[in-house]
Protein backbone atom coordinates (compact mmCIF):
# COMPACT_ATOMS: atom_id res chain seq x y z
CA UNK A 1 0.00 0.00 0.00
CA UNK A 2 0.71 3.71 0.39
CA UNK A 3 2.55 3.45 3.89
CA UNK A 4 5.13 0.11 1.89
CA UNK A 5 5.87 2.62 -0.64
CA UNK A 6 7.39 5.36 1.90
CA UNK A 7 10.10 2.13 2.51
CA UNK A 8 11.70 3.18 -0.86
CA UNK A 9 12.43 6.85 0.08
CA UNK A 10 16.24 6.52 0.32
CA UNK A 11 17.08 7.62 3.70
CA UNK A 12 18.78 10.74 3.30
CA UNK A 13 15.53 12.23 1.59
CA UNK A 14 13.51 10.69 4.78
CA UNK A 15 15.44 11.62 7.71
CA UNK A 16 15.55 15.66 5.86
CA UNK A 17 12.16 15.85 5.31
CA UNK A 18 11.22 14.62 9.03
CA UNK A 19 14.08 17.32 10.15
CA UNK A 20 11.75 19.91 8.16
CA UNK A 21 8.42 19.14 9.69
CA UNK A 22 9.67 18.94 12.89
CA UNK A 23 11.47 22.51 12.72
CA UNK A 24 8.47 23.77 11.09
CA UNK A 25 6.22 22.19 14.37
CA UNK A 26 8.68 23.68 16.89
CA UNK A 27 8.09 27.30 14.90
CA UNK A 28 4.82 26.68 14.60
CA UNK A 29 3.62 26.50 18.63
CA UNK A 30 4.57 29.89 19.47
CA UNK A 31 6.59 31.48 16.18
CA UNK A 32 9.46 30.79 18.51
CA UNK A 33 13.30 30.27 17.23
CA UNK A 34 13.59 29.24 20.67
CA UNK A 35 11.57 26.75 20.45
CA UNK A 36 13.53 25.60 17.59
CA UNK A 37 16.82 25.69 19.44
CA UNK A 38 15.31 23.50 22.37
CA UNK A 39 14.04 20.98 19.68
CA UNK A 40 17.88 20.68 17.92
CA UNK A 41 19.68 20.95 21.46
CA UNK A 42 17.37 17.64 22.79
CA UNK A 43 17.77 16.11 19.26
CA UNK A 44 21.38 16.05 19.60
CA UNK A 45 20.91 15.23 22.97
CA UNK A 46 18.84 11.86 22.36
CA UNK A 47 21.72 11.53 19.30
CA UNK A 48 24.50 11.18 21.60
CA UNK A 49 22.93 9.22 24.28
CA UNK A 50 21.87 6.75 21.44
CA UNK A 51 25.20 6.16 20.60
CA UNK A 52 26.52 6.16 24.33
CA UNK A 53 24.26 3.11 24.73
CA UNK A 54 22.12 4.86 27.20
CA UNK A 55 18.41 3.98 27.72
CA UNK A 56 16.27 6.82 26.30
CA UNK A 57 12.59 4.69 28.25
CA UNK A 58 13.91 5.55 31.93
CA UNK A 59 14.87 9.21 30.91
CA UNK A 60 11.20 9.48 29.05
CA UNK A 61 9.73 7.84 31.89
CA UNK A 62 10.84 10.36 34.34
CA UNK A 63 10.24 13.26 32.46
CA UNK A 64 6.50 12.09 31.86
CA UNK A 65 6.15 11.19 35.90
CA UNK A 66 8.47 13.68 37.58
CA UNK A 67 6.10 16.70 37.96
CA UNK A 68 3.30 14.14 39.09
CA UNK A 69 5.40 12.48 42.05
CA UNK A 70 6.63 15.69 42.65
CA UNK A 71 2.83 16.93 43.16
CA UNK A 72 1.89 14.40 45.18
CA UNK A 73 5.00 14.49 47.51
CA UNK A 74 4.67 18.09 47.90
CA UNK A 75 0.80 17.41 49.08
CA UNK A 76 1.55 14.18 51.40
CA UNK A 77 4.35 17.30 52.91
CA UNK A 78 1.33 19.50 53.40
CA UNK A 79 -0.88 17.07 55.19
CA UNK A 80 1.88 15.98 57.12
CA UNK A 81 2.96 19.51 58.31
CA UNK A 82 6.48 18.91 56.34
CA UNK A 83 7.51 15.20 58.37
CA UNK A 84 8.21 12.61 56.43
CA UNK A 85 7.20 10.19 59.23
CA UNK A 86 4.27 10.00 57.31
CA UNK A 87 5.67 7.53 54.67
CA UNK A 88 6.22 4.90 57.83
CA UNK A 89 2.57 5.11 59.10
CA UNK A 90 1.50 3.12 57.43
CA UNK A 91 2.40 -1.08 56.93
CA UNK A 92 2.01 -0.58 52.85
CA UNK A 93 3.86 2.72 52.46
CA UNK A 94 6.59 1.07 54.99
CA UNK A 95 6.71 -2.51 52.76
CA UNK A 96 6.87 -0.42 49.61
CA UNK A 97 10.23 1.81 50.91
CA UNK A 98 11.52 -1.53 52.52
CA UNK A 99 11.61 -3.61 49.23
CA UNK A 100 13.76 -1.74 47.11
CA UNK A 101 16.44 -1.19 50.34
CA UNK A 102 16.15 -4.82 50.70
CA UNK A 103 17.07 -5.46 47.13
CA UNK A 104 19.47 -3.05 46.77
CA UNK A 105 21.52 -4.33 50.07
CA UNK A 106 21.12 -7.56 48.33
CA UNK A 107 22.98 -7.11 45.20
CA UNK A 108 25.41 -5.19 47.30
CA UNK A 109 25.69 -7.92 49.85
CA UNK A 110 25.21 -11.18 47.87
CA UNK A 111 26.52 -14.23 49.38
CA UNK A 112 28.83 -16.46 47.14
CA UNK A 113 26.34 -19.45 46.73
CA UNK A 114 24.14 -17.29 44.68
CA UNK A 115 26.47 -16.35 42.00
CA UNK A 116 26.02 -17.78 38.40
CA UNK A 117 27.51 -20.54 37.26
CA UNK A 118 30.34 -20.87 35.15
CA UNK A 119 30.76 -23.41 32.51
CA UNK A 120 33.88 -24.96 34.85
CA UNK A 121 31.15 -24.95 37.77
CA UNK A 122 28.80 -27.40 35.53
CA UNK A 123 30.82 -30.07 34.19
Amino acid sequence: GLWAKLLKIPFSYMCAGVLIFCVIGAYGLKQSLFDVWVMLGFGILGYLLRKLDFPIAPAILALILGPMMEKSLRTTLEISGGSFAIFLDRPVALALLAIPVIVIAFLLFKPRSLAPLRESDIE
